[in-house]
């Protein structure tokens, strides 16, 4: 079936990335792991006791930056987005197995999820929570 009677194409109201992203939330969840865990890596970090001065913090890339944003940014969107295409690329065989989509499927996602993403029209920017520390 189509990953539980999830839509397989953009809707107006819910764009297909997000369609896809959160079937990738979900078949990550079927699959056994723990998508918040990431969370809480700072707090393990620090109490493996290992390292020092550990710190988190938010680094926030474009994949599709704001309209009128510098030129820098929208250099690094460029630069970044087909690497952020690569990642959803490689969720096909976790949504094949965990997530419920027959092949078809999970391609008319992959492809409105794309074509989203390479549009540019909405502005679109990836989290990534950075820990860094010192060996003790």
């Amino acid at each position: 079936g189509n990953g539980g009677g999830r839509p397989t194409t953009s809707t107006e109201q819910i764009p297909a990335l997000v369609h896809f992203l959160r079937a990738v939330v979900r078949a990550s969840t079927a699959a056994g792991s723990h998508i918040s865990s990431v969370g809480h890596l700072g707090a393990f970090v620090q109490r493996t006791y290992q390292f020092k001065d550990v710190q988190v913090r938010d680094v926030w890339v474009p994949v599709n930056p704001q309209p009128g944003c510098d030129p820098q940014e929208r250099k690094l969107a460029a630069e970044f987005r087909p690497a952020f295409v690569g990642f959803l690329n490689s969720c096909s065989p976790l949504l094949l197995s965990h997530g419920g989509y027959t092949a078809t499927e999970l391609s008319s996602l992959e492809d409105a999820a794309r074509i989203e993403i390479m549009g540019g029209k909405v502005p679109m920017y990836v989290r990534f929570i950075c820990v860094t520390g010192i060996k003790i």
